[in-house]
């Protein structure tokens, strides 16, 4: 649903705080240049280490959906291992220690997006 607007920022927080938006599970507010979008209706959420991680994300980009989240910078390490610090350039590389138990690909596919979009002529005759 794209809703043209004077400020996107503004509309999507107003549409945010609206009763019911927030109730129906998580929501995701992201920006796609001059537009914002507002994901709902989640109906799938992704959390993965190392290679299952790494199979989720083909999983996602392979399929369909608007899914938002994030990757931990750890997930490198499942791509160019490295020897733990202070180690001989030698050694082998180990699994490196999660310290924060953070899932290294974090990603929930919304059902729904509402898109908040610049309106030229409104933004026009507001200046």
């Amino acid at each position: 649903m794209i809703r043209p607007v004077p400020d996107p920022i503004s509309a999507a927080a107003a549409f945010v705080r609206q009763p019911g938006v927030g109730d129906r599970g998580p929501i995701a507010v992201v920006r796609d240049g001059a537009d914002v979008i507002v994901g709902t209706d989640a109906v799938e959420q992704v959390a993965a280490d190392g290679e299952a991680g790494l199979r989720a994300l083909d999983r996602m980009w392979l399929g369909d959906g608007f899914w938002v989240g994030a990757l931990a910078y750890d997930l490198g390490r499942t791509i160019e291992p490295a020897a733990p610090a202070g180690a001989p350039a030698d050694s082998a590389p180990s699994a490196p220690h999660d310290d924060r138990g953070f899932a290294d690909v974090a990603f929930t596919r919304f059902a729904t997006q509402h898109r908040f979009t610049p309106d030229p002529a409104r933004r026009a005759s507001s200046d």
